[in-house]
């Protein structure tokens, strides 16, 4: 293999390679908390959620204790801004969710 094709895959590698890192720590994430639970309460059900171009990368539910978790999965340094809008991006999706499931937002 020549230098130059070397050089070529490493940058097609470099170009891609958060991208798959993201989609293998959400993935991590999910079957962490199938394992080991973080969370306050007991989920029974795990998964992605979405509509169109909005995506929560994990909501955990527990039916019989009406509650409910959102989790965004990021697979990179963020800053104290980019928190702060994912948060407010989240509580967009959060709309939606709330209007496509019918749940009750008071009920949970």
């Amino acid at each position: 293999m020549t230098k130059k094709a070397l050089a070529l895959i490493v940058m097609a590698i470099k170009k891609d390679f958060n991208f798959y890192l993201g989609s293998v720590f959400e993935e991590f994430i999910f079957e962490l908390m199938k394992e080991k639970n973080f969370l306050p309460f007991e989920p029974f059900k795990f998964g992605k959620w979405w509509w169109k171009d909005k995506e929560i990368d994990l909501v955990a539910f527990n039916e019989q204790e009406k509650k409910i978790a959102f989790l965004e999965c990021k697979w990179q340094d963020l800053k104290l801004s980019d928190v702060k809008r994912i948060i407010k991006e989240l509580e967009e999706k959060l709309e939606y969710f709330y209007q496509r499931t019918k749940l009750n937002r008071k009920e949970l």
